[in-house]
C-alpha cells in the first residue's frame, strides 16, 4: 500500500517483507527516480527510511516514526540514498543519528555536538574511565535523537508551546531509547538518552527517578544540555552569558541537577580556555543542503 504522508513524504506498507526485502525495493525505486529524465532535469531524488516489525516497533506509530528517523538519516548524508537504523556498524549509525537531529531541528543545529563536548569535559573533570567518557560522549550527541519523531510545527514554533505540544515534546525522551533499542551494544546509553530530563528532586520526565536513581552519565548530559540551551539564541530567546548561565544552574543545583555535578562543572569552565565550545564542535553544513522529495 503506498499512500502520501504530508507534503513530500510517502509511505510504502509492506506486510510479511524483511528488513533487507524491503531495502532492495526501495534501492530499485530510488533508481527509477534518479533515472527519470524528467526528474533529473529538476534535480528531484529520493530518500528512503525503512523501518521493520518488531526489531524497530512494536505499534504502528513507532514503525512510522523510526521509519521517519531513517528517512532524515538518508536526507541529511546527502539524499538520493536508502537508510534504516542497523545494528551491524553502531558507530556509523551514531553518526548519521546526530546529523538526523540537526536535520529534523535546524533551530538548534551544533547543539547535540556541543552537549557532547561539555558532557565529555565534566566525565573527564569526574575521573571517569575512557569506556565511560566514550559511553557520555554518544549519549551526549544521541541525547535529543526522539525529535525526529516530533512534528516539526512544535519543535519549530517561535512562541511557548501550549500544554499539549509539551506533552509531545516530552515523549522524544522514549522515542530516543526506542530508536535505540535495536543496538544491544548501547544499552547504556539508551538509558541516558531516556533519563536525561529527570530531574535530581524526582519531579522531572519522563519516570520521575531521583537523586542517584538517575544515571550518573544523565546527570552529567542535563547539565551540558541546559548550559547550551542557556548560552544558545534560540528564535524564543536571546543568548545569555556563561556567569548568567552559572547562576541559574547553581539555582536549581539540588532540585533539577546533581550539586556535585555542577560545582565541578562551574569550576571547570572557568578554567576552560576561551572558545573552548567552538573549536571543539565546528560543524559542516555540506551535506543535506539541498532538500530532496522523500519517502
Amino acid at each position: 500500500v503506498v499512500a502520501r504522508y504530508g507534503g513530500d513524504e510517502f509511505v510504502i506498507l509492506m506486510p510479511e517483507t524483511s528488513v533487507e526485502q524491503a531495502r532492495q525495493l526501495a534501492g530499485k525505486l530510488r533508481g527509477w527516480v534518479a533515472a527519470d529524465p524528467l526528474l533529473r532535469d529538476k534535480n528531484i531524488t529520493a530518500s528512503f527510511g525503512i523501518a521493520g516489525f518488531p526489531i524497530h516497533g512494536s505499534t504502528p506509530q513507532e514503525l512510522i516514526q523510526v521509519a521517519d528517523s531513517s528517512m532524515y538519516l538518508s536526507k541529511h548524508q546527502g539524499g538520493n540514498s536508502v537508510s534504516s537504523v542497523d545494528q551491524s556498524d553502531p558507530n556509523d549509525t551514531v553518526t548519521s543519528l546526530a546529523l538526523a537531529i540537526d536535520a529534523k531541528d535546524h533551530y538548534t543545529q551544533g547543539h547535540s555536538q556541543k552537549v557532547s563536548a561539555y558532557a565529555v569535559m565534566i566525565a573527564q573533570a569526574l575521573n571517569l574511565n575512557q569506556k565511560e567518557v566514550e559511553e557520555i560522549r554518544l549519549a551526549g550527541l544521541l541525547h535529543d535523537i526522539g525529535k525526529v519523531g516530533i512534528p516539526e510545527i512544535i519543535l519549530n514554533k517561535s512562541g511557548p508551546l501550549d500544554s499539549e505540544e509539551w506533552e509531545t515534546m516530552k515523549t522524544h525522551t522514549l522515542l530516543g531509547a526506542k530508536i535505540l533499542e535495536p543496538l544491544e551494544a548501547m544499552n547504556l546509553i539508551r538509558l541516558m538518552v531516556r533519563h536525561h530530563h529527570e530531574f535530581y528532586d524526582g519531579t522531572g520526565y519522563p519516570d520521575r527517578l531521583r537523586g542517584e536513581k538517575i544515571p550518573y552519565g544523565a546527570r552529567i548530559i542535563a547539565i551540558a544540555d541546559a548550559y547550551d540551551t542557556i548560552t544558545s539564541e534560540r528564535t524564543y530567546k536571546k543568548p545569555r552569558r556563561p556567569d548568567e548561565a552559572f547562576s541559574e544552574l547553581q539555582r536549581c543545583a539540588a532540585s533539577q541537577f546533581d550539586p556535585e555535578i555542577i560545582r565541578v562543572f562551574i569550576e571547570t569552565m572557568r578554567r576552560a580556555p576561551q572558545g573552548f565550545a567552538s573549536a571543539s564542535v565546528r560543524l559542516s553544513d555540506e551535506a543535506g543542503a539541498q532538500e530532496t522529495p522523500s519517502l
